[in-house]
């Protein structure tokens, strides 16, 4: 039985799928905010670990044709190999630390972008492969780390519909592994199964969303 947090959780988890789309940051980044609002922690990490999975299979068929196979080896190692790091370590460490980490994370990340800190964004450009599995790492520790994907993606200027499917498919890797372990950990509340097909369809009709705006907009 849904209640109206249920519901809310899925409108939420809609929009983040529809704005990780055209932002290229992935649905995380909105809903594992958003999502603490209305559930404990350890369950949306399971929960946004689910609809990252149904989003980025999404998008790698709904940006099929834009896939760079080439780039995709040489970037997709590091990232899958420290999200399952990071997921691993997330069992050890308190909630209330991880709720600091994750404010102080996406601030950071705020302020880089809102006064557009050249020289931190450069840092991060120099070296792709570590910028993608400094992300990795954080995504699988703190739910969230797809913005600090994006600017490691965004400094090989890639073409924008080429950017999301790259960056589904790297994401998709470490997400089925960090899901594997927030479940074999017990974080998913298996009396609420009603939403794995839930986030199925919604993480579908975000990104099918989402596609479509990209056809309206410039790179």
């Amino acid at each position: 039985m849904m209640y109206w947090h249920d519901i809310l959780i899925a409108l939420t988890a809609f929009v983040s799928e529809f704005l990780g789309t055209i932002s290229g940051f992935g649905s995380s980044t909105f809903f594992v905010p958003i999502g603490l609002l209305f559930e404990k922690y350890n369950f949306i990490l399971a929960l946004t670990a689910l609809l990252h999975i149904f989003g980025n299979i999404s998008k790698l068929f709904l940006f099929r044709n834009y896939f760079d196979r080439a780039l995709f080896l040489k970037l997709v190692v590091p990232s899958v190999v420290l999200t399952g790091l990071g997921a691993l370590l997330n069992k050890y460490v308190s909630f209330d630390i991880l709720k600091v980490f994750l404010g102080f994370f996406l601030i950071i990340l705020a302020i880089i972008f809102f006064f557009k800190l050249k020289a931190t964004q450069i840092m991060f450009f120099k070296n792709a492969r570590m910028t993608l599995g400094i992300s990795g790492f954080i995504t699988g520790l703190l739910g969230t780390g797809g913005a600090l994907r994006g600017i490691a993606l965004t400094s090989l200027q890639i073409e924008k519909n080429s950017f999301v499917i790259l960056s589904a498919s790297i994401d998709l890797g470490g997400d089925l592994l960090r899901a594997s372990i927030y479940l074999y950990n017990n974080y998913f509340d298996w009396s609420h199964l009603f939403y794995i097909p839930t986030l199925m369809a919604l993480a579908y009709s975000g990104s099918f969303l989402g596609k479509f705006v990209l056809t309206k907009i410039k790179q």
